[in-house]
């Protein structure tokens, strides 16, 4: 991330220059959130397209008769457009200036850093992989557990606390003491770590 600044700087955003694209996706959509749930809902669920009924079927209302609530609504997705836009360096716009609404602006850049449900599935499995390395820290251990586990949770994935501290035990060298591994405050079931 280029910009260094410190956390809770208001309305100040960093920019996405392609990297640790995780924190940036979850800064972004909570500030977005902040902003206005109607933006918000804009980016997820596609643009507002006023609509008429004519004859029991409807179709797209012409852009002269749309009434000040439709060009409120129409509004969202540009605004949300707008905000997207602002939090990117050059490269990422230009990965994304193809799309023509909010969601498949955001859609484009999940595809792009978190790839696609096959890509997805295969970082869940890390998981799976996950052992402790030779001469490894109880402490680097656990930072990079920790990291696995909060990058499954952006994908969607929970894991459990039990299923937590199962797998850290599982994939401990011979080098430590179970009974002294069990008082590590790491083994613990802890809220922060797994949910």
């Amino acid at each position: 991330m280029a910009n260094t600044e410190p956390k809770g700087a208001y309305n100040r955003a960093s920019i996405f220059d392609g990297e640790n694209y995780d924190y940036w996706k979850e800064c972004r959509s909570i500030h977005i959130q902040s902003v206005d749930m109607d933006v918000w809902d804009a980016m997820v669920n596609g643009r507002f397209q006023p609509q008429v009924v004519a004859n029991g079927v409807a179709q797209g209302k012409p852009k002269a008769d749309w009434c000040n609530d439709d060009k409120k609504k129409v509004q969202y997705d540009l605004r949300a457009r707008n905000i997207l836009i602002s939090f990117l360096g050059v490269n990422e716009y230009h990965s994304v200036s193809h799309c023509k609404i909010a969601k498949t602006m955001w859609g484009a850049l999940e595809t792009l850093h978190e790839g696609t449900d096959d890509v997805k599935q295969s970082k869940i499995n890390t998981l799976e992989l996950f052992c402790m390395e030779d001469g490894e820290s109880i402490s680097s251990m656990q930072m990079r557990f920790t990291n696995i586990i909060n990058k499954l949770q952006n994908l969607g994935k929970t894991i459990s606390s039990q299923d937590c501290t199962n797998k850290i035990l599982r994939c401990m060298n011979n080098e430590f003491n179970l009974e002294e591994c069990m008082n590590n405050e790491f083994l613990r079931p802890r809220e922060n770590i797994c949910k």
